[in-house]
């Protein structure tokens, strides 16, 4: 695996406990975030598969930041909705601003 539930964790605070979620305890349920992150490992897996050797023994910093976003968006329960931006009636410019 080339990340663990910490990284999430770290990299994207109270995102990465909302995704994780809570155990009766109070703390950070890190088996759905350990799902995502051995998908996002397999994808990686499958991309590097044939051009490096498997498994990586030393996980680079641009790899393990790879991971975490990829098992972020996997694991999010909001995935594939994201909010389409309005477009202006001159020309096809988008307004700026977020609307």
């Amino acid at each position: 695996m080339y990340a663990t539930p910490q990284d999430i964790l770290d990299r994207y605070g109270d995102t990465g406990l909302f995704l994780a979620g809570r155990t009766e305890e109070g703390l950070p349920d890190t088996s759905p975030l350990m799902t995502a992150l051995e998908e996002a490992s397999s994808e990686i897996d499958a991309a590097l598969r044939g051009r490096y050797r498997l498994p990586v023994e030393s996980v680079p910093p641009g790899l393990r930041r790879l991971a975490v976003g990829l098992a972020r968006r996997t694991s999010t329960p909001y995935r594939g909705t994201r909010r389409k931006r309005r477009t202006s009636s001159s020309g096809g410019r988008r307004p700026r601003g977020n609307f």
